[in-house]
């Protein structure tokens, strides 16, 4: 999904990669309560033979197809045959991949996201009434908000980052901030804008 978001984004036409990256990061917030729930539960082997129950009765057919049947014991698994099952669990691979798609992604989308809000939020944001410019395109009302929705979430999705423990480095939050500042300037664009368009 991350490959195909980073391959099919363009930051002039920047709506479908802010949704599709957003619907990305909710999967891996699932995924990082689906680990940590993992790990509160302890895991207890399953005897499997305690699982089958022999029927009271069996009918003629079941028994007459029974006796033609010849049933091969499984093989008793050795104590460390089934702990070789258990050990590592995956979980601390699975963190670990999740981190790793993480940081991917994040550096990925701060580099889009200041790209698209130098191009394509700005350029497309709608002009007031009455003027007109040549780079700026007028846009449908379901489009500037989806637009302000996204930004919004852009701003969220920063705050969180910032705020994350992986996030210590100063550069990277000397970039959110810079981000955060564009995003407000392109929503203060599309609010007066808007509020112009309605007349107000």
């Amino acid at each position: 999904m991350f490959a195909d978001l980073s391959s099919n984004a363009s930051p002039k036409n920047p709506q479908t990669s802010l949704r599709n990256f957003f619907i990305l990061q909710s999967i891996l917030d699932q995924a990082q309560v689906t680990v940590a729930a993992s790990k509160d539960k302890s895991f207890q082997p399953v005897n499997i033979h305690s699982l089958w129950t022999e029927p009271e009765k069996l009918s003629k057919k079941s028994s007459l197809a029974s006796s033609r049947t010849t049933t091969k014991s499984s093989k008793t698994l050795t104590e460390a045959e089934k702990l070789e099952w258990v050990k590592g669990n995956g979980t601390e691979e699975i963190k670990e991949l999740r981190n790793t798609l993480k940081r991917e992604t994040r550096s990925w989308f701060l580099k889009f996201l200041e790209d698209a809000l130098d191009t394509g939020l700005h350029a497309s944001v709608p002009e007031k009434k009455g003027k007109t410019k040549g780079a700026r395109v007028a846009e449908p009302d379901n489009h500037i908000a989806e637009t302000l929705s996204q930004l919004k979430q852009a701003n969220e999705w920063l705050e969180k980052v910032k705020n994350d423990k992986l996030s210590s480095d100063n550069s990277l939050l000397e970039n959110i901030e810079r981000l955060k500042k564009k995003i407000y300037s392109c929503l203060l664009l599309y609010v007066d804008s808007a509020a112009s368009a309605i007349g107000v």
